[in-house]
C-alpha cells in the first residue's frame, strides 16, 4: 500500500502512478493500493502518525481498462470469494481463459 500527496493539488490517477512506477520498478515492487491524502498526518513531533493513516478504501482505483464482470456461475461464486477476502466492491473475472 502506498499513500501519497499530489504536489500543487495536481490531479493524478492510480493509473498513471503505476505507469510511471513500471518504469523503474519491478512488478512485485508496485504497490497494490494508493491512498491520496491532502496531507500527511504528523505527530507532535513532525514525524508521520502511521497509526492516523486510513486504510484503502473497498472502491478500485481508476483502472486504464474496464473490468471484465464474472462470466458463469462458477465465477460468479469465486468472484464473491475474492471480493470478501481483499474487501473489494468488484473484481475482475479472468480474461485468459474460460473457466
Amino acid at each position: 500500500m502506498a499513500y501519497f500527496v499530489p504536489l500543487n493539488g495536481a490531479s493524478i490517477t492510480t493509473g498513471e502512478l503505476i505507469a510511471f512506477l513500471q518504469q523503474t520498478l519491478p512488478e512485485y515492487l508496485i504497490p497494490s493500493a494508493f491512498v491520496k491524502l491532502d496531507r500527511f498526518p504528523l505527530t507532535p513531533n513532525g514525524k508521520i502518525d502511521h497509526n492516523a493513516l486510513p486504510l484503502p478504501g473497498t472502491k478500485r482505483p481508476a483502472l486504464s481498462e474496464p473490468l471484465m464482470p464474472p462470466r458463469s456461475e462458477l465465477e460468479q461464486k469465486i468472484a464473491g470469494v475474492w471480493r470478501a477476502v481483499l474487501h473489494l466492491d468488484e473484481v475482475e473475472s479472468t480474461t485468459t481463459s474460460s473457466i
